[in-house]
């Protein structure tokens, strides 16, 4: 699809990310349902896999339904989510919250440096990235993320830095009060492993821990919905939901 991707930076090169292509990236990928192959589902969350290029890696792609609103989620995903990662993921050793600043009204870049356990035969791998959040409108916001270098984030003695190729989440307001979450993500542990064996093997040994992840926010999330005034009820006629598709055709800058 022609998105071909720097994917690390230095701390003074991250304002020079793209943040519109990324988004583009991130919903082109969501809508296109023809090249993923469905891994497991329940009521309510779906799991799929797809090999992306120019990455050549296994992504994941996650669709949740649950009843709390939207705001409670954003509340979970922007203001919470490092702190329960070691929760979400049994791999996970220590997850920090790094630095967090605002650009723009309706907008947060947040940065966490994660380190996560593999097979004993292997080092243990850090991932260093950023997230930034950003409102679509008042049904919408998408997440967006991918690694990053920066010079006082040294990898530690003992440890390889992974990859984290670009990856998000686009989260929707849904007509019954509840919400929409549909994720991509990946993560590429580098070092001496080749890529066929990861995306063979080793991604393969990872799904229960994606699908481990969709347990939690499911349960998360579990008999809540947001208080009516908080909610943007829709006139008569109005759409909430638009597709990941529509948003990735228009201009998101």
């Amino acid at each position: 699809m022609g998105f071909l991707w720097r994917y690390k930076w230095t701390w003074t090169e991250i304002e020079k990310v793209d943040m519109a292509e990324l988004e583009r990236f991130v919903l082109t990928y969501l809508a296109d349902d023809g090249i993923w192959r469905l891994r497991r589902e329940n009521d309510g969350a779906k799991l799929y896999t797809s090999v992306i290029q120019p990455y050549g890696t296994q992504y994941v792609r996650r669709i949740l339904e649950v009843p709390a609103g939207l705001e409670q989620v954003r509340g979970f995903l922007v203001d919470e989510f490092t702190d329960h990662l070691t929760q979400m993921d049994v791999t996970i050793e220590e997850s920090h919250s790094v630095d967090r600043f605002a650009p723009a009204r309706d907008e947060v870049v947040f940065i966490s440096h994660i380190y996560a356990k593999t097979l004993p035969i292997m080092n243990k791998r850090e991932f260093l990235y950023f997230d930034r959040y950003r409102r679509i409108d008042d049904n919408h916001f998408i997440l967006v993320s991918q690694s990053m270098d920066r010079a006082d984030r040294p990898v530690r003695p003992g440890y390889t830095r992974g990859l984290m190729y670009p990856h998000g989440s686009l989260v929707t307001r849904l007509p019954s009060g509840g919400t929409r979450i549909e994720s991509l993500s990946n993560e590429d542990i580098c070092g001496w492993v080749p890529r066929w064996v990861y995306n063979r093997i080793l991604y393969g040994m990872a799904l229960p821990l994606h699908w481990k992840k969709a347990e939690y926010y499911q349960q998360r999330f579990a008999g809540l919905q947001e208080p009516a005034s908080s909610t943007s009820a829709p006139g008569a006629g109005q759409t909430i939901a638009r597709s990941s598709s529509a948003l990735a055709s228009q201009r998101l800058d």
